[in-house]
């Protein structure tokens, strides 16, 4: 899920329903209801995949994710004539459960780590800890490593750089990282949350990213947190959405708010898919 700031609309495409069969919607939220859009061209059903709006060439940019247990490379845009399929000469490889943000130091999009389960090359467990850019028509592995996956990645309100939060290395992080364009760099936080993989960090105002969910050690979390200014500030909401992770998450900033939608939770009976929406506002 991911706002579309050319059409003030965020967009949400795929996803996982109960049966654990792959979904190849796409859905807008105006702020107040979802309506599903029938796009005459559309990607093939899939979960676990990347989004993020680019802003410099004024659209979406949906790569990879799985369908039936397989990890998917295909290429996606979003614009004003809805979704095409674009061909590079090079891509990653296929994966699900990457980060991919805008970079506003190279003005392009940035993909982050990620996961093949069917190809264990790296050492036992199929995770991907390489960093490629989208300029618009291709791909570029960038000579940057960074061992980790399934975290939670947004663009800085500053606009001059990328910030990640926790996510797997492979085992649990909970530190917080920042891309400036060129390199990493750990930011010495007072606080932060607790270790996290499958949370969503996402712009929520002028100067603040907000995180949310994300699966613990044991169990999900459903804790709340602001970064401002480079430091983390735990917040405590009267209501809260429930524990869970892999929520799809995106700010809205034609209404200036932050909308949840779906994820997953976990009970007794094994893991439970949520179709719930929610909004976080000033």
């Amino acid at each position: 899920m991911e706002y579309d700031a050319a059409r003030q609309q965020v967009i949400l495409f795929g996803g996982i329903c109960g049966d654990a069969t792959a979904l190849g919607e796409t859905w807008s939220w105006d702020g107040q209801r979802w309506r599903e859009l029938h796009p005459v061209v559309s990607p093939p059903a899939r979960a676990q995949a990347g989004m993020v709006y680019d802003p410099v060439r004024d659209q979406l940019v949906l790569f990879g994710g799985s369908r039936g247990g397989l990890p998917l490379a295909d290429t996606w845009v979003w614009d004003a004539s809805g979704w095409s399929e674009r061909h590079p000469t090079s891509a990653p490889p296929a994966m699900r459960s990457m980060e991919m943000a805008f970079d506003p130091v190279r003005k392009n999009v940035l993909l982050v780590g990620g996961y093949d389960a069917t190809t264990n090359a790296r050492g036992g467990g199929g995770e991907l800890f390489d960093m490629w850019s989208w300029d618009g028509s291709t791909w570029a592995l960038v000579d940057a490593r960074f061992a980790r996956f399934d975290g939670a990645m947004a663009t800085d309100p500053d606009g001059t750089g990328v910030v990640l939060f926790g996510g797997r290395a492979p085992a649990l992080a909970n530190d917080t990282s920042r891309w400036d364009g060129a390199a990493w760099a750990q930011l010495a936080t007072r606080l932060a949350p607790q270790k996290r993989a499958g949370a969503r960090l996402v712009l929520a105002g002028p100067d603040a990213l907000l995180l949310f969910g994300g699966q613990g050690a044991i169990d999900p979390l459903g804790d709340t947190w602001l970064l401002r200014q480079r430091e983390w500030f735990e917040q405590d909401p009267t209501h809260s959405p429930s524990a869970r992770f892999g929520a799809a998450l995106a700010y809205d900033a034609a209404r200036k708010r932050v909308v949840l939608f779906g994820g997953t939770s976990v009970a007794a009976t094994g893991r439970i898919l949520l179709g719930d929406t929610w909004t976080w506002g000033p």
